[in-house]
């Protein structure tokens, strides 16, 4: 297990998820499907033993920025939220 790593969250998340339900939940869609889309490419490359480096690299690269993305989307949410108070 691991920590949510969405900023003040206490929540502890199961090994092969991003972060926790309720803030998986506040991802956007198309977002989630990006995590999705490029972890399975990463986890196919992975099994794959006659995939390039360069190419697995780029694969890990792109599902970072998409995990990014997800963070950044549920911090920009609650912080907009926190101003509306």
């Amino acid at each position: 297990m691991t920590a949510c790593p969405v900023n003040g969250c206490t929540a502890t998340v199961n090994h092969g998820h991003l972060m926790c339900r309720r803030h998986w939940r506040r991802v956007p869609k198309a977002i989630q499907a990006r995590v999705w889309e490029t972890w399975r490419t990463v986890s196919r490359m992975a099994r794959d033993r006659a995939i390039p480096a360069r190419a697995f690299g780029e694969a890990r690269t792109l599902h970072g920025i998409a995990t990014r993305e997800a963070i950044d989307a549920v911090e920009a949410k609650e912080k907009d939220e926190s101003h509306e108070r």
